[in-house]
Protein backbone atom coordinates (compact mmCIF):
# COMPACT_ATOMS: atom_id res chain seq x y z
CA UNK A 1 0.00 0.00 0.00
CA UNK A 2 1.39 3.47 -0.91
CA UNK A 3 2.39 5.43 2.00
CA UNK A 4 -0.16 8.08 2.77
CA UNK A 5 1.55 12.08 2.74
CA UNK A 6 1.03 13.31 6.72
CA UNK A 7 -0.17 17.13 6.78
CA UNK A 8 -1.23 19.51 9.75
CA UNK A 9 -3.27 22.47 9.89
CA UNK A 10 -1.73 24.85 11.87
CA UNK A 11 -4.13 26.52 14.10
CA UNK A 12 -4.31 29.53 16.42
CA UNK A 13 -6.52 29.24 19.36
CA UNK A 14 -7.08 32.45 19.55
CA UNK A 15 -8.07 33.28 15.89
CA UNK A 16 -9.40 29.76 15.47
CA UNK A 17 -12.52 30.91 13.05
CA UNK A 18 -11.32 28.81 9.95
CA UNK A 19 -11.36 25.71 12.45
CA UNK A 20 -15.29 24.98 12.07
CA UNK A 21 -14.53 24.38 8.03
CA UNK A 22 -11.85 21.83 8.57
CA UNK A 23 -14.65 19.46 8.29
CA UNK A 24 -15.36 20.05 4.41
CA UNK A 25 -11.07 18.59 3.43
CA UNK A 26 -10.32 16.06 6.34
CA UNK A 27 -13.78 14.18 5.23
CA UNK A 28 -13.37 13.86 1.81
CA UNK A 29 -13.22 10.55 1.18
CA UNK A 30 -11.20 10.69 -2.22
CA UNK A 31 -8.01 12.86 -0.02
CA UNK A 32 -8.09 10.59 2.88
CA UNK A 33 -6.99 7.77 0.24
CA UNK A 34 -3.77 9.82 -0.57
CA UNK A 35 -3.43 11.81 3.27
CA UNK A 36 -3.69 11.85 7.02
CA UNK A 37 -4.67 14.73 8.44
CA UNK A 38 -3.60 16.72 11.36
CA UNK A 39 -4.75 19.43 13.78
CA UNK A 40 -2.34 21.31 15.75
CA UNK A 41 -2.47 24.46 18.02
CA UNK A 42 2.19 24.91 18.29
CA UNK A 43 4.87 25.03 16.34
CA UNK A 44 6.78 22.17 17.98
CA UNK A 45 7.23 19.19 16.08
CA UNK A 46 6.36 19.73 12.44
CA UNK A 47 9.25 18.50 10.56
CA UNK A 48 7.35 15.15 10.30
CA UNK A 49 4.81 16.60 8.12
CA UNK A 50 4.87 16.67 4.23
CA UNK A 51 2.20 19.70 4.02
CA UNK A 52 1.60 22.45 6.68
CA UNK A 53 -1.09 24.90 6.02
CA UNK A 54 -0.72 27.98 8.45
CA UNK A 55 -4.01 29.65 8.70
CA UNK A 56 -4.29 32.75 10.66
CA UNK A 57 -1.66 31.79 12.61
CA UNK A 58 -0.86 34.89 14.47
CA UNK A 59 2.66 33.86 16.24
CA UNK A 60 5.63 34.46 14.39
CA UNK A 61 7.35 31.09 13.55
CA UNK A 62 10.88 30.79 14.71
CA UNK A 63 12.99 30.33 11.78
CA UNK A 64 14.79 27.26 12.70
CA UNK A 65 11.04 25.57 13.43
CA UNK A 66 10.08 26.86 9.85
CA UNK A 67 13.09 25.21 8.28
CA UNK A 68 12.07 21.57 9.54
CA UNK A 69 9.09 21.86 7.62
CA UNK A 70 8.67 20.37 4.40
CA UNK A 71 6.12 22.58 2.83
CA UNK A 72 4.96 25.09 4.30
CA UNK A 73 1.80 26.99 3.07
CA UNK A 74 0.23 30.50 3.81
CA UNK A 75 -2.88 31.34 1.93
CA UNK A 76 -3.47 34.95 1.80
CA UNK A 77 -6.40 37.20 0.29
CA UNK A 78 -4.83 39.01 -2.33
CA UNK A 79 -2.68 38.97 -5.23
CA UNK A 80 0.77 39.57 -3.96
CA UNK A 81 2.44 41.54 -3.58
CA UNK A 82 -0.02 43.79 -3.37
CA UNK A 83 -2.05 44.01 -0.22
CA UNK A 84 0.54 42.23 1.84
CA UNK A 85 0.52 41.53 5.77
CA UNK A 86 -2.95 41.84 7.49
CA UNK A 87 -6.35 41.87 6.53
CA UNK A 88 -6.12 42.22 2.83
CA UNK A 89 -9.62 41.29 2.16
CA UNK A 90 -10.92 44.12 4.31
CA UNK A 91 -8.56 46.49 2.88
CA UNK A 92 -9.53 45.47 -0.59
CA UNK A 93 -13.44 46.21 -0.11
CA UNK A 94 -12.88 49.75 1.31
CA UNK A 95 -11.68 50.39 -1.61
CA UNK A 96 -14.28 49.13 -3.68
CA UNK A 97 -13.03 45.98 -4.54
CA UNK A 98 -15.07 43.03 -4.63
CA UNK A 99 -13.00 40.69 -6.91
CA UNK A 100 -10.53 39.26 -4.49
CA UNK A 101 -7.41 37.61 -5.65
CA UNK A 102 -6.01 34.89 -3.05
CA UNK A 103 -2.53 33.24 -3.45
CA UNK A 104 -1.49 29.93 -1.89
CA UNK A 105 2.22 30.47 -1.16
CA UNK A 106 4.89 28.84 0.00
CA UNK A 107 6.05 30.48 3.12
CA UNK A 108 9.36 32.15 3.58
CA UNK A 109 11.22 34.12 6.17
CA UNK A 110 10.15 37.14 5.00
CA UNK A 111 6.14 37.49 5.76
CA UNK A 112 4.27 36.96 2.69
CA UNK A 113 6.96 36.93 0.12
CA UNK A 114 7.20 33.40 -0.57
CA UNK A 115 6.30 31.86 -4.05
CA UNK A 116 3.21 31.25 -5.36
CA UNK A 117 1.64 27.93 -5.97
CA UNK A 118 -1.70 28.48 -7.05
CA UNK A 119 -4.39 31.81 -6.77
CA UNK A 120 -8.09 31.83 -7.33
CA UNK A 121 -10.24 34.87 -7.55
CA UNK A 122 -13.31 34.88 -4.80
CA UNK A 123 -15.88 37.06 -6.31
CA UNK A 124 -17.87 38.98 -3.80
CA UNK A 125 -21.29 40.72 -4.89
CA UNK A 126 -20.84 43.95 -2.77
CA UNK A 127 -23.75 43.45 -0.19
CA UNK A 128 -22.13 40.98 2.24
CA UNK A 129 -21.53 42.16 5.69
CA UNK A 130 -18.17 41.15 7.80
CA UNK A 131 -19.83 37.62 8.44
CA UNK A 132 -21.06 36.88 5.11
CA UNK A 133 -17.71 37.89 3.94
CA UNK A 134 -15.95 35.57 6.24
CA UNK A 135 -17.91 32.24 5.24
CA UNK A 136 -17.39 33.13 1.62
CA UNK A 137 -13.54 34.01 2.35
CA UNK A 138 -13.33 29.98 4.71
CA UNK A 139 -15.21 28.54 1.80
CA UNK A 140 -12.72 29.83 -0.86
CA UNK A 141 -9.88 28.97 1.16
CA UNK A 142 -11.39 25.44 1.18
CA UNK A 143 -11.59 24.84 -2.71
CA UNK A 144 -8.19 25.96 -2.22
CA UNK A 145 -6.65 22.95 -0.48
CA UNK A 146 -8.79 20.45 -1.49
CA UNK A 147 -7.84 21.63 -5.68
CA UNK A 148 -4.10 22.16 -4.40
CA UNK A 149 -3.93 18.41 -2.74
CA UNK A 150 -5.60 16.51 -5.38
CA UNK A 151 -2.23 17.62 -7.88
CA UNK A 152 -0.01 17.23 -5.37
CA UNK A 153 3.41 16.59 -5.18
CA UNK A 154 2.92 18.38 -9.27
CA UNK A 155 2.95 21.72 -8.44
CA UNK A 156 5.21 24.83 -9.58
CA UNK A 157 6.35 27.73 -8.00
CA UNK A 158 6.59 31.09 -9.28
CA UNK A 159 8.28 33.98 -8.00
CA UNK A 160 6.52 37.11 -7.03
CA UNK A 161 6.88 40.30 -8.90
CA UNK A 162 7.13 43.83 -7.56
CA UNK A 163 7.40 44.77 -3.80
CA UNK A 164 3.62 45.73 -2.70
CA UNK A 165 2.70 47.71 0.24
CA UNK A 166 2.41 46.20 3.73
CA UNK A 167 -0.70 46.96 5.63
CA UNK A 168 -0.91 47.06 9.79
CA UNK A 169 -3.30 45.01 11.65
CA UNK A 170 -6.70 46.93 11.69
CA UNK A 171 -7.52 48.69 15.16
CA UNK A 172 -10.70 49.00 16.83
CA UNK A 173 -10.14 52.94 15.55
CA UNK A 174 -10.05 52.30 12.07
CA UNK A 175 -14.10 51.44 12.05
CA UNK A 176 -14.90 55.19 12.65
CA UNK A 177 -17.47 56.56 10.74
CA UNK A 178 -17.76 60.15 8.50
CA UNK A 179 -20.54 61.72 10.22
CA UNK A 180 -20.46 64.12 7.40
CA UNK A 181 -20.64 61.00 4.72
CA UNK A 182 -23.74 59.57 3.66
CA UNK A 183 -24.51 55.74 4.77
CA UNK A 184 -23.56 55.04 1.09
CA UNK A 185 -20.23 56.28 0.98
CA UNK A 186 -19.83 54.69 4.84
CA UNK A 187 -21.13 52.02 3.70
CA UNK A 188 -17.63 49.23 2.90
CA UNK A 189 -16.59 50.78 6.45
CA UNK A 190 -20.04 49.33 7.65
CA UNK A 191 -19.44 45.85 5.89
CA UNK A 192 -16.04 45.15 7.54
CA UNK A 193 -17.26 46.15 10.99
CA UNK A 194 -17.74 43.55 13.19
CA UNK A 195 -20.54 44.08 15.14
CA UNK A 196 -18.98 42.03 18.37
CA UNK A 197 -15.60 42.78 18.44
CA UNK A 198 -14.99 46.16 16.60
CA UNK A 199 -18.43 47.49 15.70
CA UNK A 200 -18.51 51.24 13.44
CA UNK A 201 -18.88 54.30 15.19
CA UNK A 202 -19.08 58.14 14.99
CA UNK A 203 -18.43 60.84 17.11
CA UNK A 204 -21.03 63.85 17.64
CA UNK A 205 -20.76 66.74 20.00
CA UNK A 206 -17.98 64.81 21.85
CA UNK A 207 -19.80 61.62 22.50
CA UNK A 208 -19.03 58.30 20.44
CA UNK A 209 -22.27 55.94 18.94
CA UNK A 210 -22.20 52.76 17.70
CA UNK A 211 -23.90 51.09 14.61
CA UNK A 212 -24.16 47.54 14.22
CA UNK A 213 -25.60 46.41 11.07
CA UNK A 214 -27.38 43.58 9.80
CA UNK A 215 -28.69 42.74 7.22
CA UNK A 216 -32.54 40.83 6.22
CA UNK A 217 -33.45 39.30 2.63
Amino acid sequence: MKKKYLIAFLIDKKNNWFEDYLSKIVSSKSLNKTYNFKKIYNQLNLSKFDIVFIINFTKIIKENNLKKIKLPIVIHGSKLPDFKGFAPVQNQILINKNKIFFSMIKVANKVDSGDIILGKTLILDGTELYDEIRVKTANHMVHMIKSFLKIYPNYNLTKQMGVGKFYKKRQPKDQKLNFNKSIKENFNLLRTANNKGWPAYFIHKNKKYFLKIFSKK
